[in-house]
């Protein structure tokens, strides 16, 4: 699974196509707002590659190359997902996102098409090209109404996020967007559902049913494609030590794995919605790793901290870190880590989580490291130590 998600080696980044890849392995990366190191969808590719500039991933969302939707979560996924995503768009996939776009393009219609014609006659706007009388609100997480009609059009399928400005999203027509695209071409319900499966047991390398409706939120009965896939020798039945029940690895997959697989050589930290661990129960089923994140729970009632990065050390999870970039003043903060219970740290993995830990500070730019939060255990001293002597 490690190796499938391209994290058993680091992968330097030397173009934005070398990101490309990334994406498409993965099949898809979530967005998500926090910032209190690098948002997540430019984190999870630095997991695999290392440093590399954060606007390669914006130029492929400008190019075409990947394309914001609604699969796991609020994602940006590869071109070649479109026309799978479009059926799904069709079928009411989401169904709570898509009842809610529905009901709000029903209840304002007009102001829906004239938005239309607007984005026709402008290409492409952002929210902030709005003006909203002083004081008045939205009727959603304050979103104002303009804010609500694109989204609302946006999971409905008429508008796609044309680019980002910084993290503003800047919306336009689909037909502008992707004009080669003819909805003609859309696979049918059944194709889609079985592109997902495949898909899904060539990200994860193998598959237990109880993840499969995760990883692209799939909302269809399994087992009667499971059953198919199977009959066309399309996905190979295995077994899974310690976990009841059949699993499944794409046959292709299956087919060229090596006699022995060497083992992963890679320590880095990890986005919470990296999809090694965005879905909690495979992260405890497959690593032990029972995780969640903190930062909607109260302070006092946090065990590991605000926004926990989990610490991945060749072919296991032996941790977790609450950091923070002070990006004014320069500063990578390590405000608290934890060590999965009975993890004794060795001088060697010290040094490399010390090595790992400077080459995420210098990717955010921050010239010093403060660390008050590593502990004053026997871990958290040999992590001292490293520190010291990694650090100038």
């Amino acid at each position: 699974m490690i190796r499938a998600q391209g994290l058993d080696r680091v992968r330097p980044a030397h173009n934005a196509g070398d990101l490309l890849q990334s994406v498409e392995r993965m099949g898809m990366i979530q967005i998500d707002t926090l910032s209190v190191v690098n948002r997540s969808h430019y984190f999870v590719l630095w997991s695999r590659h290392g440093s590399y500039p954060i606007d390669w991933l914006d130029t492929l969302l400008t190019t075409g190359d990947v394309f914001e939707c609604w699969t796991h979560e609020a994602c940006m996924a590869p071109r070649s997902w479109f026309p799978y995503h479009r059926r799904l768009i069709a079928e009411g996939a989401r169904s709570t996102k898509v009842r809610w776009a529905r009901a709000y393009l029903d209840q304002h219609q007009r102001a829906a098409e004239a938005m239309l014609v607007h984005l026709q006659q402008r290409g492409g706007v952002r929210t902030d090209s709005f003006v909203r009388p002083a004081g008045l609100r939205g009727e959603w997480w304050d979103w104002s109404h303009e804010k609500q009609l694109l989204e609302a059009l946006f999971a409905c399928g008429d508008v796609m996020i044309a680019r980002r400005d910084g993290f503003r999203r800047v919306y336009a027509r689909t037909d502008a967007v992707r004009p080669d695209w003819d909805e003609a071409d859309m696979p049918s319900a059944e194709e889609t559902a079985t592109y997902q499966i495949r898909s899904t047991a060539r990200k994860l390398a193998v598959v237990h049913p109880r993840w499969l409706g995760d990883y692209y939120r799939m909302q269809t009965t399994l087992h009667r494609h499971l059953d198919t896939l199977c009959a066309r020798n399309e996905l190979v039945p295995v077994t899974i030590e310690g976990l009841a029940g059949e699993a499944y690895m794409d046959a292709t997959v299956a087919a060229s794995l090596p006699a022995r697989i060497r083992k992963p050589t890679h320590t880095t930290l990890l986005s919470p919605f990296d999809p090694l661990v965005w879905d909690r129960k495979r992260a405890l089923d497959v690593f032990g790793f029972d995780y969640r994140i903190e930062c909607y729970t109260p302070a006092h009632k946090r065990t590991y901290g605000y926004f926990t990065l989990p610490i991945l050390h060749e072919d296991a999870i032996i941790g977790r870190v609450d950091c923070k970039v002070e990006r004014r003043a320069g500063v990578f903060g390590i405000r608290a880590l934890h060590f999965e219970d009975g993890y004794m740290l060795d001088a060697e993995t010290a040094i490399r989580l010390a090595q790992m830990f400077k080459a995420c500070a210098d990717w955010h730019g921050a010239r010093v490291i403060d660390a008050p939060g590593v502990g004053t255990d026997e871990n958290g001293m040999c992590m001292r130590t490293a520190l010291t002597t990694v650090l100038p």
